[in-house]
């Protein structure tokens, strides 16, 4: 099973922000809430499929952030995403990863993809490997 949330989040670099510490606090409790909300409904069926887990998040805006502050803008969204799935965000039950995608100007929204890794194709149709012959054959 694989989830796909999108929700109209934007997302802000803390890394460099000057607000103060209620402001932060206020902001991530409201991306926390909206994204809990949005997973709870999905979290025991991905839950009892067995983890590892990949969780892909992706943050689409008019403008694109450096792969520390997109992490760090994620923060709020991982742990929320790490509570519903009852596990800890910094263990191995999950691998995060963090993309970004130009979108319209202002317009933002977030992308939360979960779901088993990927496997890697192992059948061998037509046309993969056109022109080789193995021994033995004609």
């Amino acid at each position: 099973m694989r989830v796909i949330l999108t929700l109209p989040l934007k997302l802000k670099p803390e890394g460099n922000r000057r607000e103060a510490w209620y402001q932060v606090a206020k902001r991530r409790k409201a991306e926390e809430q909206a994204v809990a909300l949005s997973l709870r409904a999905y979290a025991p069926a991905l839950v009892d499929q067995g983890f590892p887990l990949v969780c892909t998040l992706t943050r689409v805006s008019g403008g694109t952030l450096d792969s520390d502050n997109l992490q760090g803008a994620f923060k709020g969204v991982r742990d929320a995403v790490a509570r519903e799935l009852g596990i800890d965000d910094g263990g191995p039950e999950v691998d995060w990863q963090y993309r970004q995608e130009r979108g319209p100007r202002l317009r933002h929204q977030i992308r939360i993809e979960i779901g088993p890794p990927e496997e890697p194709c192992r059948h061998k149709g037509p046309g993969v490997n056109a022109g080789v012959k193995s021994e033995g054959s004609p």
